[in-house]
């Protein structure tokens, strides 16, 4: 199945198949096979938009969200999992602090 985004969030297409991921696992694993170069592209675009990205989702409430805008929460996901990288660290592995390589997943909070 083709993921898509709701309207309003086009600048996002390009990042779906690299970064619309349902587990925290697959997060992991793509910010891992990620160069700090790959990581700062995404993070660009995505934090530009993250702010009306949020609007939009909580307009939805606690309803489960329409496929469209489950992508674009996996989007958002994989910010979180890459905004250290860039933010605080500028390495894709955190040095010094922790190696998430070592980290086994062992219970998926949220599979969307």
């Amino acid at each position: 199945m083709t993921k898509t985004l709701p309207t309003g969030f086009t600048e996002l297409e390009p990042f779906i198949e690299l970064w619309a991921l349902s587990t925290e696992s697959e997060r992991l694993t793509q910010r891992l096979a990620s160069t700090l170069d790959e990581l700062r592209v995404y993070y660009d675009v995505i934090s530009e938009l993250a702010p009306r990205a949020l609007d939009h989702l909580q307009s939805f409430g606690s309803e489960e969200l329409p496929e469209n805008e489950t992508t674009l929460l996996e989007l958002l996901f994989s910010l979180a999992e890459i905004a250290p990288a860039i933010e605080m660290f500028n390495s894709v592995v955190e040095e010094g602090v922790y190696d998430p390589r070592k980290i086994t997943i062992v219970h998926e909070q949220m599979r969307v």
